[in-house]
């Protein structure tokens, strides 16, 4: 005679121990996070005494100093490249190297002069609004640096580029110029307004 029912406790029992080996496995750790957590508690806070507070000084005292040398070799090391460039004999080849550098940082300088600041200010910052339009706002701080240099600078020239600042700086986008020249317009109208100014100073 076979009972039935007995594979089916067979399984319940296996599957209940299952369950009961998973629930300890999970006891046991969070119980191990709990104790890591209580003992860096203990060690990091509660014990944190006098010895504890020299020692993470010293270590910190220790990685400044170790840095500080570092930097300071690296210095040296190019400060004494430097020098040895400097001290060698001087070539077509170093001359032409050197002058095209420089030219190549005006040219950067002139580019960032006459694009590169109206970009910066003229790029997207915000959503919508008349506010948060850059190009509303840059018409509106030329407009306030023409009122300055307005009355030595040419009344024709003015009167068109103040005509457009205003057209940026109230109108409807479908009615604008194309911002950038009318900022390099301002940009040359004050620049020559403030050479008047210095010139009829003097």
């Amino acid at each position: 005679r076979t009972d039935p029912l007995a594979v089916g406790a067979a399984m319940q029992t296996d599957s209940g121990q299952g369950e009961a080996a998973i629930a300890a496995r999970l006891d046991r750790s969070w119980k191990a996070r709990l104790d890591s957590l209580r003992v860096f508690w203990y060690r990091r806070i509660v014990s944190f005494d006098q010895g504890s507070q020299v020692e993470t000084f010293k270590l910190v005292k220790e990685a400044t100093q170790a840095s500080g040398k570092a930097l300071r070799e690296v210095l040296a090391e190019a400060v004494a490249y430097v020098k040895t460039w400097l001290t060698a004999p001087w070539n077509g080849r170093r001359v032409a190297s050197v002058l095209g550098l420089v030219a190549l940082i005006a040219v950067v300088i002139w580019s960032w002069q006459q694009f590169g600041r109206t970009w910066w200010r003229l790029r997207p910052r915000g959503r919508g609004g008349r506010r948060d339009d850059p190009v509303r706002s840059e018409a509106g701080r030329w407009l306030g640096r023409l009122a300055v240099v307005e009355a030595n600078a040419n009344q024709r020239e003015v009167a068109l580029v103040v005509a457009e600042l205003q057209r940026l700086r109230f109108g409807a986008p479908v009615t604008w110029a194309e911002p950038t020249r009318t900022f390099r317009a301002a940009r040359r109208t004050v620049r020559e307004a403030s050479r008047r100014t210095v010139g009829s100073a003097k």
